[in-house]
């Protein structure tokens, strides 16, 4: 499957959600097509993910907004043809009314990719989270989402049901390392045996997909709870987490955790949603 990967998916349902007819035209057909990629620019280095400490600042200039600041963790951006951009719009009410979301082409003149950091082993400057600066960018007025001070509504929609896109992607991660350790069990000998037979590792067997019936079911009622309520943020609550994954690396030794070998990027994926 093809365009279900994050940040893609949260941000094409919000645009789906508060976009323009033109917003739409412009950005979420060719997100949806495969055409482009997309980041959401929220967290920021200060403050992490506490909105009520953002200190990016967009300010109303004629016809259109200027946006200064820096924001961190915004994935994708190097590989992004346009970000969405969290910032206050407004300094005289709270947080929760004086942020704005905008949409904002990458190849807009001020954005600066400072560094994109990696997840655990990656190389310095290999990684997909990028440093972002935004220096005089100005955007027109027609690129707000939601309209102006929506910034909390906009990425509620956005948060609640990207917790249930992960946990559904991670189904199939931990399905294909369910897989590989069967794979790895009937194929492998130690002690006079296959690993298959060995008690233990059926019990791992055994416990792994337990526990990814259980996952799928979880995460089944959860999205059904989503669509059935007025909001996802109860719902998105109950996003289970998944453990299955972890137990392939320890029925693969030696060599399970290590690079070289396909079983690595899985536990390294679910113990970073963890």
């Amino acid at each position: 499957m093809f365009g279900c990967q994050a940040p893609d998916t949260g941000n094409a349902e919000i645009i789906a959600h508060y976009g323009t007819e033109e917003q739409k035209e412009r950005y979420l057909r060719p997100l949806l097509e495969g055409e482009i990629f997309s980041s959401y620019s929220m967290t920021e280095p200060h403050a992490g993910a506490d909105p009520t400490r953002f200190t990016c600042r967009a300010v109303k200039d004629g016809d259109e907004w200027v946006i200064n600041g820096r924001k961190y963790f915004s994935s994708n951006a190097k590989t992004a043809s346009f970000l969405i951009v969290m910032a206050v719009t407004d300094t005289e009410v709270s947080r929760y009314e004086g942020m704005s979301m905008f949409l904002v082409p990458t190849d807009t003149p001020g954005i600066e990719i400072e560094r994109n950091v990696g997840l655990y082993g990656e190389p310095m400057n290999e990684g997909f989270h990028a440093l972002i600066r935004y220096d005089d960018v100005r955007v027109p007025a027609a690129s707000l989402l939601g309209g102006e001070g929506r910034a909390f509504a906009v990425a509620q929609t956005r948060l609640g049901g990207g917790r249930i896109h992960h946990a559904m992607r991670t189904i199939g991660l931990a399905q294909k390392a369910l897989d590989m350790m069967c794979e790895r069990a009937l194929s492998r000998e130690t002690q006079g045996g296959r690993l298959a037979d060995k008690q233990f590792v059926q019990g791992y067997i055994a416990d792994s997909y337990a526990q990814l019936v259980q996952f799928r079911l979880f995460v089944l009622y959860t999205a059904w709870r989503s669509t059935s309520t007025t909001t996802t943020r109860r719902s998105a609550r109950t996003s289970p987490r998944p453990r299955s994954s972890c137990r392939p690396c320890c029925t693969t030794s030696p060599g399970g955790p290590c690079r070289s070998t396909a079983r690595s990027a899985p536990r390294t994926r679910c113990r970073s949603s963890r």
